[in-house]
């Protein structure tokens, strides 16, 4: 056992400022009396006390985050107290190459620290391998007998950052370092837009002579229903999946068509819609032709009227490609006998006659191999009677996550890949060349986990080659949940849906729970909960925040990471509006206000903000408490709730979006400049960040204010003396005073600064450049394209009222930070790459907030 205790670390500063030297004087917190770490060598005794390893510190480990393979080397260090130890290694697996590594590190002399007394820093220099991969490592510490690992304290919720001492091996808790292709880029069209999602039989009807008949049609056994746009889901379209997935509102293309100019004057350049393709469901991830548009959604002229009149209002359309698996109803798999070999539907109500052309009729099919017969994991079993779902000759077979009406597609048959996009009339080729600018990807890593996690699966290599040949500017998007770096190197996806975004926005906005769903302080869905990626919903504090959307950017290649699809909620989560309002005591017009605060950093943060319909409108769809837990669909899958039909709506947050549409439009620093962090600050509840654009000038100050009640808040800045900035949300002022910004905020409140009468011309240098130097000085070098300048867009207001502020939650929080601030009007942002050894602090909270 080590002769000194092993006790956490003490009580942390409240805010984290950028940079650094604005308060050189700032000492750091003490975290044990001073001499601890008295020298004693030979002991064969770790003091745990002194070790420490920051991966966001760039004295610790620089340069920060993903790295471009064959690049300079990183360098790594980690302390321990003054000869603690006669060895220091770090183990490194690479995980492309499957193989296990180990590099000495060096100490260097003793040197005194305030807190500890005399310490010593180990360092390395760890050469990058040529090709992309993901490095993982630990640190291994010995004094004599006695051997410590050093390992990151979470890397599934927050990851990176400081970590944790662990007496035995634990690989499981290794850092990350991710080593990118340097040639990977992605389209600008992309990263410096706006994303809507469609959900498109909920949208609106704008045909209705391609309704769905009730009591036509066939889908597993039901008949298609019909549900009306205002009646709300009850009945069998709010039972069980198959009940509720033939259920029909008749939203359909030409809706969509005749509701573009909703979207444009939100800002919406982007359209994602849920799959379109011919499919037995109303959410059509059960696809039956790839080539066919479903009838009820129209045909293929259709499609070619919504790429004209998009591209004309500068949107382009991004589809869903269900490429995991195929419904069990199709020519392809044909469980229940209705398709012949002409690839035409024989019978229309009900099962037919094997003649052996499907894959679930023959094992002499051509398709046979397209699928796994018999199952290696996940048999096919109805929900409905609990049993294993068998093909004609009595084989069970691979179904996703068993749900027997999709069976999982083989992702190394050569057929399926001919069909999906080796062949020239591929799918994948087929509909970029048809108009849309791209796929997002349902269950990415489900059919290929990427470079570092399945090298022998090319797949997605595969698969952007097609579509990149096709179309060099299509975007690329996978689902997943959590950290899927893998998917991300260069030569597969492009980005990522960001969820880790919401999981951390959500936990950034609860306040206080009571009734169904809380749980240990928390709140949980079907979604939000421990045994899925997104977690639980539990408090964290501004700094807390910070530290998790680093995680993010740590793990992230930066043209991975300017292109992320910023969402807080899609057809998988409960709405935005419901959550809020269950983690804000169930008040409604406080989940506003928050709202109208979550947008703005979606806007403002780098990567693509991504609105689900309805969102702006506050669509009223609550999710619902089924006895054991809360479940979102259908619920959020309700039909849109246009105004001209008679639906209320929140018209003051649909101004704060349009308002934020028409600030990241007018601005080329919210679309593509570089990040600076300013400050966080867990007493004001303050999160703020700058961005910058070199290439026009253009510099925005981003303040969010998470505290409820009226404050004035005063924010430590190297502006000149009595400078002036203007809110472009509302208007407000706020003026230098003293070397801080002084803001009046109504609490809940979002603020998009520029210098008044500057805009665009404000005359700021370089920041940093990718991968540069400088720690956490966030992405310096998003490479600036040419757009349009301008200033900021008054107009709009957000949502906010008064409520009692809440009290601060503790945090992971503090990584140690170094990033510029902007010095005067008309000057460069200035400061990258100093450093403020703030060390962060837990971020779960350790007591529930109120309200």
């Amino acid at each position: 056992m080590p002769s000194f205790p092993r006790r956490a670390r003490g009580p942390r500063p409240a805010a984290l400022l950028f940079p650094a030297l604005l308060f050189p004087a700032l000492a750091l917190p003490r975290t044990a009396a001073a001499g601890e770490c008295d020298g004693t060598a030979g002991d064969g005794d770790i003091a745990w006390n002194g070790l420490l390893h920051d991966s966001f510190d760039p004295a610790q480990r620089s340069a920060f985050g993903a790295q471009p393979a064959g690049g300079a080397p990183v360098r790594l260090a980690l302390r321990t107290c003054a000869h603690d130890a006669d060895r220091v290694r770090l183990r490194i697996w690479d995980a492309a190459r499957a193989a296990e590594a180990w590099v000495e590190a060096s100490p260097g002399v003793a040197e005194d620290d305030p807190t500890l007394g005399a310490v010593q820093w180990w360092a390395l220099e760890l050469p990058l391998p040529a090709t992309p991969t993901i490095l993982y490592y630990f640190w291994e510490v010995r004094n004599g007998e006695d051997v410590d690992y050093y390992v990151d304290d979470d890397p599934h919720t927050t990851g990176g950052g400081p970590g944790v001492v662990s007496d035995s091996w634990d690989d499981s808790r290794s850092f990350q370092l991710t080593v990118y292709d340097p040639a990977f880029t992605t389209p600008s069209w992309w990263t410096e837009g706006v994303a809507y999602q469609v959900f498109p039989d909920r949208f609106d009807n704008g045909d209705t002579s391609n309704d769905p008949i009730p009591g036509a049609g066939w889908s597993y056994g039901e008949h298609d229903r019909a549900l009306g746009w205002s009646e709300g889901f009850v009945g069998p379209c709010a039972g069980a999946d198959q009940q509720r997935a033939s259920c029909y509102a008749g939203g359909d293309l030409a809706g969509i068509n005749a509701r573009l100019g909703h979207l444009t004057a939100l800002g919406v350049t982007a359209l994602y819609l849920n799959p379109i393709f011919a499919s037995s469901t109303n959410h059509r991830y059960d696809t039956v032709d790839y080539h066919r548009i479903d009838d009820e959604l129209g045909a293929l002229e259709d499609w070619s009227a919504l790429v004209d009149a998009a591209r004309a209002a500068g949107v382009s359309l991004v589809l869903d490609g269900v490429f995991n698996h195929v419904s069990a109803d199709s020519v392809y798999f044909d469980l229940y006998s209705r398709w012949g070999a002409d690839g035409r539907v024989q019978v229309t109500d009900g099962p037919g006659s094997n003649d052996g052309s499907g894959a679930c009729e023959s094992a002499s099919s051509p398709y046979r191999g397209w699928f796994s017969v018999p199952h290696f994991a996940n048999a096919a079993r109805d929900e409905r009677t609990g049993e294993t779902v068998r093909c004609a000759d009595g084989q069970t077979y691979e179904a996703w996550a068993t749900y027997f009406h999709i069976p999982k597609l083989r992702a190394d048959d050569a057929a399926v890949r001919a069909t999906l996009w080796a062949d020239e009339d591929s799918v994948a080729r087929r509909w970029v060349a048809e108009g849309a600018r791209g796929w997002r990807l349902d269950v990415a890593g489900e059919v290929d986990r990427g470079l570092a996690h399945d090298p022998d699966n090319d797949f997605w290599e595969g698969f952007r080659a097609a579509v990149k040949d096709q179309d060099p500017e299509a975007i690329l998007i996978g689902e997943e949940w959590g950290d899927a770096t893998s998917l991300l190197l260069g030569g597969e996806l492009d980005t990522l849906m960001n969820y880790r975004f919401r999981s951390a926005a959500m936990d950034w906005m609860f306040d206080h729970c009571g009734g169904a769903g809380c749980e240990g302080g928390g709140f949980i869905d079907n979604d939000s909960a421990p045994w899925r990626d997104s977690g639980r919903v539990d408090a964290i504090s501004e700094s807390g925040l910070h530290a998790r959307l680093e995680a993010i950017r740590e793990d992230t290649p930066p043209p991975a990471w300017r292109a992320m699809y910023n969402l807080l909620g899609s057809h998988d989560t409960s709405r935005i509006g419901w959550m809020l309002t269950q983690i804000s005591a169930g008040d409604r017009a406080l989940a506003l206000r928050k709202q109208a605060v979550l947008a703005a950093l979606q806007y403002s943060y780098p990567g693509v903000p991504a609105v689900y319909y309805g969102d702006e409108l506050g669509i009223r769809a609550d999710s619902v408490w089924d006895g054991a837990i809360y479940q979102d669909d259908p619920h959020n899958r309700a039909p849109m709730p246009w105004p001209d039909l008679g639906f209320a709506v929140e018209d003051g947050l649909l101004a704060h979006y349009a308002a934020l549409g028409a600030l990241r439009a007018a601005s080329p620093a919210l679309r593509r400049g570089a990040m600076l962090p300013w400050l966080a600050d867990d007493a004001q509840r303050v999160y703020a960040f700058v961005r910058e654009d070199a290439e026009s000038g253009d510099q925005r100050w981003i303040l969010l204010h998470r505290g409820h009640a009226p404050a004035t808040l005063r924010l430590p800045i190297t502006l000149a003396e009595g400078a002036r900035l203007v809110d472009g949300l509302s208007g407000a002022r706020a003026t230098v005073e003293g070397g801080a910004l002084v803001v009046e905020s109504s609490g809940l409140q979002a603020f998009i600064f520029a210098v008044e009468g500057g805009g665009a011309d404000t005359g700021a240098g370089e920041g940093s450049a990718d991968g540069a130097d400088g720690g956490a000085g966030m992405d310096g070098g998003d490479d600036a394209s040419d757009g349009a300048d301008g200033g900021g867009a008054d107009g709009g207001s957000a949502v906010d009222d008064t409520r009692a502020d809440a009290p601060e939650g503790s945090a992971k929080g503090e990584p140690t930070g170094c990033a510029g601030a902007p010095t005067t009007p008309g000057a460069a942002l200035t400061g990258l790459g100093l450093l403020l050894a703030l060390r962060r602090r837990r971020a779960r909270a350790t007591t529930e907030p109120a309200p």
